[in-house]
């Protein structure tokens, strides 16, 4: 971090020094049920990060993007054809194209504990949302594959069974608008119910000049029933539904490689590194149009004090249309995609949670069952050349698994926890491909895969005081195999086989200060090997072929720091730090680092070519920074006037090996992000509840670009030397927003 950046945040601290005559106040204890049931945060065994309605509220936080963005072990950044589909890494662990549907990411998405399979359309507005629990590091026990960096859980605010009405509305610069109606109904013979209705919308980002529509717009509609019946003390069913639908437009990207050059007859290309205020010429780019519905069913029973027997199912639907106009980024003029993906899954699990007293053992043990089946259908054009290229795919997914966990303490300050999952997997596929220009086609060639994983885990947690407590954990996890959509004619059948990780952590959490401050550390170090790489095989086509290569080691440390020093004022502090290795990462065969293939090449099958990658692909920035400032100035009779400061910084990413020629070109600068807000809270008359917001993100206007790739080849491909020539940028930091948001509650 700078100088200059130390001394901003120094300088948000001092704001607050008036407060420091008030009377001290103890945090509020955080309850999360990370291992299935409900704990205290400084008492489960991992690192955490639990965010509330109320931390959600000061900090304007209302999409899943601005929640990802505000854990400093987390690294989002656009997809190049959709401003609500992320790359999403965590603790350097993640998903290198989510637009592909038969492969999966690395940190698990859920939504009232149940998984989402689809990054599409994950940007959503949080609505009524609790609390969102973040479980860093792998969670292959208790939440099983494609946890790997993760899981991330959005825990809804359940129906109260009393009469309430609670309405948000938000008006802001960019024509940015808000509307949130929650109704919550009063009980009725043991079922209570609660009804959320939300609109939003903001205008792109980037302008498209004559167009209606600008590169980065998004509106969403939606709607969520809740219902929970309680026919007995011991018996308990919530459901819920919800549709949501987003419309949006695709990123802008720019190449500076093709800077002056014509690619558009009469038009000069115009390349930008910082953000634009608009495109370099008019594109018309309609609107992408992507459609959900979720349902869940959670079932509850107690059939005594020490036995919880719950089932979960849950179904998701899917459809999104996605387009995507390159704006000559590779050369060619209007070359554009189109993406129409249907995708259903359906999950149940049971579990059984539950303790033994006179042995001292708590435990959590069930099965689970996840099927989904999804196709896409991708069409790829050009000026000149219309649809040249189509792919037509179509997965299945199955998966099966039994697991358990159980805590034994021998004494009142030590607990050791030791649990386990096996699960197998089923995928099949299914391809068809027509490529016109090289005239060659494909019909129904399959991929099948089929495999088991255990995946276990220990802890050993020393209770150091009433206050204090350390833990040594190692854990393991694994991310599914999958069919290569991008596989050469003829190829499909190669698939990736599943990675998988082996995490170590040091871990220490406390309270000080009778209990007005929080610190919580971790050390980790993980080891990573099989890792899911698509390697060009061909100088001349863009056919990525299906590896499970290489080795990676990343060491890091997470901070967390909470306190308040008197009533009247919060401090927040969150790093994050992270060093990644490439271990072991050796040229394949058949690939363009083959000879045989690629006569260009330097390399030779099987020699060590490590140095031309970086460790997480582009998505392991070194230090993250979060921190937060609550102070209300002034209390009054009925309310009180509170101001909200938060920033973020992170270090530069590295998408390319110091080994490749031009590496500066693909990197993604680091950033600083600042935001604030105004807050009056007013009780009226007869208890209504009112809150007036004026608020800023991005108040220092980062330009800065948020997704980063070099052009050019990390191999000789012709008698050119190999590198970059310049840099593809797919996204950038939005705009500074401003508005004022007011919020009325019966």
């Amino acid at each position: 971090m700078s100088r200059q950046q130390c001394r901003l945040i120094g300088f948000l601290a001092v704001l607050a020094l008036p407060a420091l005559a008030e009377e001290v106040a103890t945090l509020e204890s955080v309850t999360v049920t990370a291992q299935k049931f409900e704990q205290g945060l400084q008492d489960v065994p991992l690192p955490i990060t639990a965010i509330d309605q109320q931390e959600l509220q000061r900090n304007r936080i209302t999409t899943v993007g601005e929640v990802l963005g505000s854990v400093p072990s987390i690294t989002i950044a656009p997809y190049v054809n959709s401003t609500n589909t992320f790359f999403l890494y965590m603790r350097g662990i993640g998903f290198s194209d989510p637009g592909q549907i038969s492969t999966d990411g690395a940190v698990g998405l859920y939504q009232d504990g149940f998984y989402i399979s689809r990054p599409q359309g994950i940007n959503f507005d949080l609505s009524d949302i609790q609390r969102v629990e973040v479980l860093r590091g792998p969670q292959g026990t208790l939440y099983g594959r494609n946890t790997m960096g993760g899981a991330v859980n959005m825990i809804s605010r359940a129906p109260s069974g009393e009469a309430d009405v609670r309405q948000e509305l938000e008006l802001g610069n960019r024509q940015y608008y808000r509307s949130l109606s929650v109704i919550d109904l009063p009980a009725w013979n043991s079922l209570s119910a609660k009804i959320s209705l939300l609109a939003r919308s903001i205008e792109g980002s980037v302008g498209d000049p004559g167009q209606p529509n600008g590169f980065g717009a998004d509106s969403q509609k939606g709607a969520k029933l809740q219902l929970r019946w309680t026919p007995s003390a011991a018996f308990s069913a919530d459901y819920f539904i919800d549709y949501a639908r987003i419309e949006s437009t695709a990123n802008y990207g720019s190449n500076t490689a093709f800077n002056g050059v014509t690619i558009v007859p009469g038009i000069p290309y115009v390349a930008s590194i910082e953000r634009p205020d608009a495109a370099y010429r008019s594109i018309d780019i309609p609107l992408s149009d992507t459609r959900s519905s979720m349902q869940g069913l959670t079932m509850t029973w107690l059939p005594n004090s020490d036995l919880t027997v719950r089932s979960l199912t849950g179904y998701r639907w899917l459809d999104a249309d996605t387009y995507q106009n390159y704006n000559e980024i590779y050369g060619l003029q209007d070359f554009a995609s189109r993406n129409i993906i249907p995708d259903h899954q359906f999950s149940q699990e049971l579990q059984a949670v539950g303790q033994i007293p006179s042995l001292t053992l708590n435990f959590v043990a069930g099965v689970y069952h996840f099927n989904e089946n999804t196709s896409n259908h991708l069409d790829g054009g050009a000026a000149g050349l219309g649809i040249y290229s189509t792919i037509d795919e179509h997965e299945e997914s199955r998966s099966n698994a039994v697991y358990g966990q159980t805590t034994w303490a021998p004494n009142s300050r030590v607990e050791v926890t030791i649990g386990g999952r096996y699960t197998h997997d089923s995928k099949h596929g299914e391809r068809t491909r027509i490529n016109l220009l090289t005239r060659q086609s494909e019909f129904d060639a399959l991929s099948e895969l089929h495999y088991g994983r255990f995946t276990p885990s220990i802890t050993t947690m020393l209770r150091l005081s009433q206050d204090a407590s350390a833990y040594v954990r190692a854990a393991t996890g694994y991310k599914s195999g999958a069919p290569n959509a991008n596989a050469p004619i003829g190829g499909f059948s190669q698939a990736y086989g599943p990675e998988s990780l082996v995490s170590y952590e040091l871990g220490f959490k406390s309270l000080w200060f009778e209990r007005r401050a929080r610190l919580n550390l971790a050390l980790f170090q993980t080891n990573y090997k099989d890792q899911q790489r698509a390697i060009q095989v061909a100088p001349t086509v863009e056919d990525f072929e299906a590896f499970n290569v290489g080795k990676e080691t990343f060491w890091g440390a997470e901070l967390e720091i909470a306190a308040n020093p008197v009533s009247d004022l919060s401090l927040s502090l969150n790093y994050a730090l992270l060093i990644g290795r490439i271990d072991e990462l050796y040229a394949p065969a058949h690939t363009i680092f083959d000879p045989a293939v690629n006569p260009f090449s330097p390399y030779h099958v099987g020699q060590d070519i490590s140095g031309l990658f970086d460790p997480s692909q582009g998505y392991a920035p070194r230090n993250s920074v979060n921190a937060t400032i609550d102070y209300v100035i002034t209390r009054f009779a009925r309310g009180d006037i509170s101001i909200n400061s938060n920033y973020r910084w992170q270090a530069k990413r590295e998408e390319a090996g110091a080994g490749v020629p031009g590496s500066e070109f693909a990197v993604a600068p680091a950033f600083s992000l600042l935001g604030a807000s105004l807050a009056l809270h007013r009780i009226l008359t007869h208890g209504q509840r009112m809150t007036i917001t004026l608020w800023g993100r991005n108040l220092l206007d980062s330009k800065v670009a948020t997704w980063v790739n070099g052009f050019g080849s990390i191999v000789p491909v012709s008698a050119a030397p190999a590198g970059y020539t310049g840099s593809i940028i797919m996204g950038w930091q939005e705009p500074r927003r401003y508005g004022i948001a007011a919020t009325y509650e019966l």
